[in-house]
């Protein structure tokens, strides 16, 4: 008897630190998932520009076009210059470039993006694989604990014998 009760102590106490990394493991999905999300954001954000500049290639200069600068928004405006753009390169720092270069960079930044955006997605999975393993092993201590299932009828009824 006493042995069982020790054993019972331990999947109480073992159910308990489940909890808590189940809890801790919740919060980590979340802040995940919502990296995910502006990650997402991010990567669409780059697509349009990269868009917009693509489009600027077939512009004639002095030909008035559609400019979009984000969130539904467009510009009316003549092109000046189609073959050279300010680029933003970091740290309140633009540069003139070419379109060329531009498109480029836009590239080079939407591949770091999607990689990022690739490993985020396979730790949240990683994570979400050892949440469903503690959740089971949760339920195996919780049947362990509460001991086997009691039929929910009378067994002393007739015929339930």
């Amino acid at each position: 008897m006493a042995e069982e009760q020790q054993q019972q102590e331990e999947a109480r106490a073992e159910l308990t630190r489940i909890s808590s990394t189940l809890q801790q493991f919740e919060q980590y999905s979340q802040q995940l998932a919502n990296q995910l999300d502006t990650l997402g954001q991010y990567l669409a954000e780059l697509q349009r520009s990269r868009q917009t500049l693509k489009n600027l290639e077939s512009e004639a200069e002095g030909e008035e076009t559609l400019i979009e600068l984000g969130g539904g928004v467009s510009l009316r405006a003549k092109v000046l210059d189609s073959q050279n753009v300010f680029y933003t390169v970091g740290s309140g720092v633009t540069l003139n470039k070419p379109l060329e270069e531009a498109i480029e960079g836009l590239d080079e930044r939407i591949d770091e993006q999607q990689k990022q955006k690739q490993s985020l997605t396979e730790q949240l999975v990683s994570v979400y694989q050892q949440m469903q393993a503690l959740e089971q092993r949760g339920q195996q201590l919780l049947q362990q604990i509460q001991g086997p299932a009691k039929p929910s009828y009378d067994t002393n009824l007739p015929g339930m014998s």
